[in-house]
């Protein structure tokens, strides 16, 4: 044992901080395990959905990519589905793969050009005349691009693109 209370106060405290850090490890590690392993689903339909108003889950640039999986996944919740997008052949595409998996969800889509309109008014005119009559449950903004770099140094071109 250490004679000197210096060191053997330095050895207790360096061995709390240890019993410290490995048991918030620990307990980190175990509450991950709990939320990917353990855990079951999450009902989303139950807690934002409505059978009574067929609830719909809208995305923007639902037609590939991370839109269609998010359309596809909300869709095997029983959601139904709209895409928004600008390529009307691509979001029918998107659709009949959808009806396909999932044939009692109901569809639809509304062409809309992120790049082309810019005012509250285009999108009142477009995109909430479409949907005025349907329950938005979920809404996904997936459209869009992206620009590396500093904010600063962007161009007011490549702002407007």
């Amino acid at each position: 044992m250490l004679q000197d209370p210096a060191k053997a106060a330095v050895v207790a405290s360096c061995a709390a901080v240890g019993a410290y850090n490995l048991l918030k490890t620990t307990a980190g590690l175990l509450g991950s395990f709990n939320r990917h392993f353990l855990r079951g689903t999450y009902d989303m339909y139950a807690r934002y959905g409505d059978a009574e108003k067929k609830s719909y889950s809208v995305v923007t640039g639902g037609s590939d990519g991370i839109g269609l999986e998010l359309c596809m996944q909300t869709a095997a919740m029983g959601f139904n589905i709209c895409i928004i997008g600008r390529n009307e052949e691509k979001m029918l595409r998107a659709l009949k793969k959808i009806k396909d998996s999932y044939p009692k969800v109901e569809t639809m889509h509304i062409v809309f050009d992120f790049n082309k309109y810019f005012t509250i008014d285009d999108y009142d005119s477009i995109i909430a005349k479409a949907l005025k009559d349907i329950d938005i449950a979920m809404l996904f903004l997936n459209a869009g691009w992206a620009q590396a770099g500093s904010f600063a140094k962007i161009s007011q071109e490549a702002t407007e693109q």
